[in-house]
């Protein structure tokens, strides 16, 4: 995730960009979880019993371990959920911009393509559209004039 701060109406806000991959969004553990476990592992073959007080025992970093994956667990189960709407809102966005051609194609229909009620719905007047010629046939026709 990439994240940077942003002013907004005179207030702070945190900006945060999801990494995609093939349209789905990164569900991987996080550096430090995985830094923990194989800590915790390498603690366990000690096979001594660790606990330095203040709370710091291998019994509760293990559990802090395990809170952590499920704290990862229910943050992906987030994501898959945005990530369905995500998909759902593209693929509406399609549908919408469709209909959106298909208004204006009936438009043109019903008032004609050089009408005002045709610009008005955001088409462009036939009148008024700049005819552009390839180059490559501007090219041809000067080469068949000079033979």
């Amino acid at each position: 995730m990439r994240r940077y701060f942003a002013e907004k109406s005179g207030q702070i806000q945190l900006v945060v960009f999801r990494e995609k991959t093939n349209g789905k969004t990164k569900k991987e553990p996080p550096p430090v979880l995985e830094k923990a476990e194989r800590r915790a592992a390498g603690m366990k073959s000690l096979k001594v019993e660790l606990n330095f007080g203040n709370s710091r025992s291998l019994t509760n970093f293990l559990e802090a371990i395990e809170e952590m994956r499920e704290k990862q667990d229910a943050y992906n189960q987030l994501l898959s959920s945005v990530d369905t709407a995500y998909v759902e809102m593209l693929e509406f966005e399609k549908a919408l911009a469709d209909l959106t051609d298909h208004m204006l194609l009936d438009i043109a229909s019903r008032f004609g393509r050089n009408s005002s009620e045709y610009e008005a719905a955001g088409g462009v007047r036939k009148s008024e559209q700049i005819r552009r010629r390839s180059r490559g046939k501007r090219n041809n026709r000067e080469t068949e004039v000079q033979d």
